[in-house]
Formats: C-alpha cells, structure tokens, sequence
C-alpha cells in the first residue's frame, strides 16, 4: 500500500464523509466516481466537534465497529483509490478534495497536523500530492 494513497485517502474520507450515499445509489459516471460527491458539505462536518471527532477516530481506526456506516463504506473504497493514484476522480473531485484539505487545515490544524503525522511524517507524501493536484494552501 503506497503512503501517497494513504495521505490521499485519508485527508480526504476527512471531508468526503458522506460520500458512500452517493454509493448507495450506485450512481457512477463511466469510469469515474459520482458526481453527487461533489455536492457534499463537508463543513458543518468539520465544525462538528462531536461529529468530526467520531469520523476521524474510525478512519484512522483498523476496526469499524461503531463508525457511522457512511466511514465503513468510504472505508471499502480506500484499496481502488491507493491503488489508481484517484483515477476514477474527475477535476472536480480533485479540487473538492484541495477544498476541504485546505478547511480541515484551516480550521483544525491540530487535527490536520495529527493525521500528517501519522501518515505522513516526512511530508514526502504531501510534496507528491502536490506535484499531480497542485498545491494546498494550509
């Protein structure tokens, strides 16, 4: 499992929390992930003390007993998304991914600065996020 992935994955199951009812509805694109993705509001998630705490703990967990089933099942797209570097993503899902990377980092840079150091202590793995999505600005 690459680290790129991981940081990827996990930065943005942070924001996509209620991605999987878009995945519930099977409603895929082509090649490429729903697009209701795109219309998620990830910020009263963020702002959530209660809510984003619970999200966060069970995407950096290894079990999933008692996470919200939208993370469990965010959490059975993790594997595709290392493995394809996000290439089911269209532009669109990139640039909400940056968008919430930068709110979490903006918001909850004790939180943000948590999850880079477990996944990505180096910073190696941000640098190469950078370099195929372009910068974050945290």
């Amino acid at each position: 499992m690459s680290k790129y992935g991981v940081y990827l994955t996990v930065l943005a199951a942070l924001l996509m929390v209620g991605v999987t009812r878009a995945q519930e509805k099977k409603e895929e694109i082509g090649d490429h992930y729903p697009k209701a993705w795109l219309e998620i509001d990830f910020k009263p998630i963020v702002d959530n003390d209660r809510l984003f705490k619970k999200y966060k703990e069970c995407l950096l967990a290894d079990k999933l007993s008692g996470c919200p089933r939208d993370v469990t099942q965010f959490k059975k797209l993790i594997p595709e998304i290392i493995e394809t570097e996000c290439a089911k993503c269209l532009p669109e899902h990139i640039a909400k991914f940056k968008e919430g990377l930068e709110y979490i980092c903006q918001k909850r840079r004790a939180d943000y600065e948590e999850v880079r150091k477990i996944r990505d202590p180096s910073g190696a793995l941000r640098r190469k996020f950078e370099e195929k999505f372009g910068s974050i600005n945290c």
